[in-house]
């Protein structure tokens, strides 16, 4: 007997938000952070920053910005979130889940792309042109940052006859291990990635200019679910004073101005 598929997508979301029911049931101390996959290393800095200086306590849940936008309307119980692009957030306002004027601008990505393999040193955008690497990239459908790897492609005329190279990651963290694992000789990751490696000896990135896509600008929300939630509204103002802007920035990424 066949399930069809709506059904089952039904069923697949009653079933998540019952473990979030579970699992994640939050007090008024609490702030709970959706977070783009790229942001996922300075934002443990940031939560743990701002345990020490208040009382609150932050849960932080990491994906996709398309994955986590897909649970925000399907009743997820998100405070804050901070996607990988404007698109979601926009979404998010258009569809009543925010208001407008709880939009802020919290970071400006960069695109890298990185390898382990001597073979490829030193990694530049004629390295695209291999046809026998195997190439990783965050999904175009889910993630920003593989709609910003797409765009590279596209520029550098490299897109027309790579789609079996392509090796696609849900997020741009996936595609970071592909890379880091071996599985890809080379790929478009996160530069935040490449910060927080000990020792690139054994490496070599390509930190790919600014114009070869459009910009990758990250806003953050606060859902409307939690405007009367006091640790939650402390949250979205402490990521925009001085010292974590600085962190941002020093994390791999640039401040909109």
């Amino acid at each position: 007997m066949l399930f069809n598929s709506k059904v089952y997508f039904l069923v697949k979301v009653c079933f998540v938000l019952f473990v979030w029911g579970g699992s994640f049931s939050s007090s008024a101390q609490d702030v709970h952070v959706a977070v783009a996959t790229n942001f996922s290393a300075p934002i443990k800095l940031i939560a743990a920053s701002f345990e020490e200086k208040t009382s609150y306590k932050v849960i932080v849940s990491t994906a996709s910005s398309g994955k986590i936008y897909a649970q925000i309307i399907h009743g997820a119980p998100f405070d804050v979130f901070l996607s990988a692009d404007t698109e979601k957030p926009q979404k998010l306002v258009e569809g009543r889940f925010v208001d407008s004027d709880d939009l802020f601008s919290y970071a400006l990505g960069r695109l890298a792309l990185w390898s382990k393999k001597e073979k490829i040193y030193p990694v530049q955008a004629s390295s695209l042109i291999n046809p026998r690497l195997k190439i990783a990239m965050a999904n175009p459908r889910f993630a920003p940052y593989g709609i910003a790897a797409k765009q590279v492609l596209k520029k550098i005329q490299a897109g027309r006859n790579i789609h079996q190279q392509l090796l696609l990651g849900e997020n741009i963290t996936q595609a970071f291990q592909y890379v880091d694992s071996g599985n890809a000789d080379i790929g478009f990751v996160a530069w935040t990635h490449l910060k927080t490696i000990k020792s690139s000896s054994d490496s070599s990135y390509w930190l790919i200019p600014t114009d070869f896509h459009e910009p990758i600008l990250q806003q953050g929300v606060l859902l409307k679910r939690a405007k009367k939630n006091l640790a939650a509204k402390a949250f979205v103002n402490f990521m925009k004073t001085p010292e974590i802007l600085l962190l941002i920035e020093k994390s791999g990424y640039k401040i909109p101005r």
